[in-house]
């Protein structure tokens, strides 16, 4: 495990000087928020379901299957360690800040950043299972997520979650992974060139985002600090003494799921906070500033597992 620290830290600075370049085009108005919105949803429609959809077109092959149910499991896991977390970081979730920052804890942004970082520092093969780990999320978050931040149950859209591209690419991927089918060259060709996107364009929206902030009263306020403590800090080192008991999993499969869980808060949570009309600027700051301390963080946290794992 300690042998990809160098390699996640080379993908961390690769990473920043995207983001430096979608903060440098955001300040000089090369794109506007309208322009950011734009290649945020290219992300999520179009090259991230490329990724996921591309690592399942394998032949079929059972060791996998059962290494995907382990994710699966664990990932569940990680998921009510993180609601138990937000719930002891904030009490009331009806306080000011608590439902966003709950809701910050709970969703990290795997599918943003851990995808394309799982799949330059550890290969195609991993992808599946941290988009197997973001699948999962996806359901929670149009469930559980939705009425966090609505305190609606009315608001709950399965539909959403059943037509999510990112879903629709799987069901895809594994059509093609359960029958063996091959893959044409061209249609080979285009879905990577497609999935090639996926990471410039993360990067130079996350730091368009952080341009958007006012960094310099954001980083005066203290509640975006704990929030970001819960989310790249506690919750990763949870999950680590969560993987202890799992001695036999392969370190491959330990490394993704601590790339999907130290990824920064959920770019959705803005997204959510804004519609539902619940502390929008806080989030929006969260997500743009969790993402900047990740490029930190995240090394560290697996420089520790390798050390405890």
């Amino acid at each position: 495990m300690a042998a990809v620290v160098p390699v996640i830290a080379r993908q961390i600075v690769i990473m920043a000087f995207l983001m430096l370049i979608g903060f440098i085009c955001y300040s000089t108005h090369m794109i506007d928020d309208h322009g950011a919105r734009q290649m945020s949803d290219l992300v999520l429609y179009v090259a991230n379901p490329a990724i996921v959809m591309r690592s399942l077109m394998r032949p079929f092959d059972p060791k996998i299957l059962v290494q995907g149910a382990w994710v699966a499991l664990l990932t569940i896991l990680i998921f009510f360690v993180t609601l138990l977390l937000g719930r002891i970081a904030y009490p009331d979730r009806k306080e000011r800040y608590g439902a966003v920052s709950r809701f910050s804890i709970l969703f990290s942004n795997s599918g943003f950043i851990g995808i394309p970082l799982v799949k330059a520092v550890l290969g195609d093969e991993y992808v599946f299972y941290v988009a197997l780990a973001n699948t999962i999320a996806t359901f929670a978050i149009w469930t559980y997520g939705v009425w966090l931040i609505s305190d609606d149950r009315t608001n709950i859209a399965p539909k959403k979650v059943l037509t999510n591209p990112a879903i629709i690419g799987v069901c895809i991927g594994l059509v093609f992974f359960f029958l063996s089918l091959p893959v044409p060259d061209l249609l080979g060709d285009i879905i990577d060139d497609v999935a090639g996107m996926n990471l410039g364009l993360v990067m130079i929206v996350l730091g368009a985002y952080l341009a958007e902030c006012d960094l310099k009263t954001c980083f005066k306020d203290l509640e975006l600090y704990k929030a970001c403590f819960w989310r790249l800090i506690a919750a990763p080192l949870a999950t680590i003494l969560l993987l202890v008991p799992f001695g036999w999993l392969s370190a491959g499969i330990k490394v993704t799921l601590l790339i999907y869980i130290a990824t920064p808060a959920a770019a959705v949570t803005s997204l959510f906070a804004h519609q539902f009309g619940k502390e929008g600027n806080f989030a929006t700051t969260l997500v743009a500033v969790s993402t900047l301390f990740s490029l930190a963080t995240m090394p560290l946290v697996i420089l520790l597992a390798s050390l405890v794992l």
